[in-house]
C-alpha cells in the first residue's frame, strides 16, 4: 500500500479476513523516500 500510495492511488480494499488497522501499518513501513511521488513528500537528497 506504501508503494502504491507513493504513485497517487489513495483508495484501497482491504482483503476480507484482514486486519484494516494493520494495513494502514504499512504506510509507515519507511522512514525515507529516495524519489519525488505524488504524495508531495520531500525526497531525502532535498533534505541534505
Amino acid at each position: 500500500m506504501f508503494f502504491m500510495f507513493r504513485c497517487g492511488i489513495d483508495c484501497f480494499q482491504v482483503s476480507e479476513g484482514k486486519d484494516a488497522e494493520e494495513a494502514l501499518k504499512s504506510f509507515n513501513d519507511f522512514s525515507v523516500r529516495y524519489q519525488a511521488a505524488a504524495d508531495d513528500a520531500v525526497p531525502i537528497y532535498k533534505l541534505r
